[in-house]
């Protein structure tokens, strides 16, 4: 296991126990338009301004294997009701970060739990943010490239 995926996996972690008190409830994602059957796609949920698009200020960040193209199903067990923001994408080659140009425009598809209004900037927190009031509510997110 690489350095990065041990520390998201220790940080991950720590968010379930973080959460230890609360009542946690099933979240549904689903990812749509994957091009290739390789790499991860990887989650990051934040829940507030300060912390969006932060890794380490992140609640939870997780990833999946990508076995096939198409769509990806997964239920995400470790969250309890409140207002949050998901950042996805798809590390295609597999080396732990969202790959950007020297400019910061990704290279590799992603996709947030709001769509995004302007790929000329960064969205923030307030245009992203959803809320999770109901166990098994579905989020879907459209993989999108530069």
């Amino acid at each position: 296991m690489t350095t990065l995926k041990m520390f998201l996996s220790s940080l991950f972690l720590l968010s379930i126990f973080s959460w230890k008190n609360e009542a946690t409830q099933p979240l549904l994602l689903e990812v749509e338009n994957i091009e290739v059957a390789k790499g991860h796609i990887w989650f990051g949920v934040y829940d507030s301004e300060q912390s969006f698009l932060n890794e380490e200020k992140a609640v939870a960040i997780f990833g999946e294997a990508v076995k096939k193209e198409g769509t990806l199903q997964i239920k995400f067990d470790q969250i309890p009701f409140g207002t949050y923001a998901i950042a996805v994408f798809h590390d295609v080659n597999n080396n732990g970060t969202l790959d950007q140009t020297f400019v910061g425009i990704p290279k590799e598809p992603f996709a947030f739990s709001q769509t995004l209004r302007s790929k000329w900037r960064a969205p923030e927190y307030e245009e992203m943010k959803f809320s999770f009031r109901q166990a098994n509510q579905k989020l879907k997110f459209k993989l999108e490239s530069w």
